[in-house]
């Protein structure tokens, strides 16, 4: 039984063989940079935790001390989100507006909605909402304690015939601009790390003779053979796959983000 370790095409004489090699390998080492690039901005977008308000998504721009400032994902016309205050009491300021925030300790855990969290928010004219935060999700009620669920239809960017202020920033989403708990990551990276696990064996199955090597071993196949060794040519069915892995690692990472 033979192995045959070396890239299927290699030229006669030595120099052009080095040469040969010499430029294969540069070849995979800017690939690998780039693959090792695409990861750390992946590992960063990750990270970024976000919110969505008055139908533009933030992350966090800067943050000083207790004051964290919010810059636009999408909607470049959108101004920034300030969020400042302490753990109990909490200013937002967005859209020209303020909304102050108060964290109602004493009302936590208590019947009837037992709430893991319960917050006021005071909107600019006097009117104010309770938020309450329970079993992951949060829940918002008017004045008189009615479940509110008013948002605002938006169109490029801009609320559809203007929208109130609660409509447009809903307590919800305004509770979230105020403590980065409630924010939430962007994309799956699970499904990330597959994507580059998939596009790492499609890429050495196109270009390594002993990756296909590899894997036709481990297919056994062989075992129903008189000559294990695979037929001239046999390695080669395996760079179909390697296609298809590089494909679906491709579609799946940019689905992932």
């Amino acid at each position: 039984m033979t192995l045959k370790w070396r890239d299927e095409y290699e030229p006669e004489h030595p120099e052009d063989v080095r040469a040969s090699r010499r430029k294969r390998w540069i070849r995979d080492a800017v690939l690998g940079l780039l693959l090792l690039a695409v990861c750390v901005l992946a590992a960063k977008h990750f990270s970024a935790r976000v919110f969505e308000l008055d139908g533009t998504l933030y992350k966090l721009e800067s943050a000083a001390g207790e004051t964290r400032r919010y810059a636009p994902v999408t909607g470049s016309a959108a101004g920034a989100v300030v969020a400042a205050g302490s753990d109990t009491e909490r200013v937002v300021t967005a859209g020209g507006y303020q909304f102050r925030i108060e964290e109602l300790v004493a009302e936590a855990g208590k019947p009837p909605a037992m709430a893991d969290a319960v917050f006021r928010i005071a909107y600019p004219g006097g009117e104010a909402y309770r938020v309450e935060w329970s079993q992951g999700l949060l829940f918002a009620y008017d004045a008189e304690g009615e479940f509110y669920a008013g948002a605002a239809a938006y169109a490029n960017g801009a609320p559809v015939g203007g929208g109130t202020v609660p409509e447009r920033f809903h307590p919800a989403a305004v509770l979230t601009a105020a403590y980065p708990d409630f924010q939430e990551s962007r994309g799956q990276p699970i499904p990330f790390g597959l994507a580059v696990l998939l596009f790492v064996l499609g890429w050495g199955l196109l270009r390594f003779e002993r990756v296909r090597s590899t894997f036709y071993w481990l297919s056994l196949d062989w075992l129903r053979r008189e000559d294990p060794d695979p037929e001239s040519g046999e390695l080669g069915y395996y760079k179909l796959p390697g296609i298809i892995f590089l494909v679906g690692g491709a579609l799946l990472g940019m689905s992932s983000l």
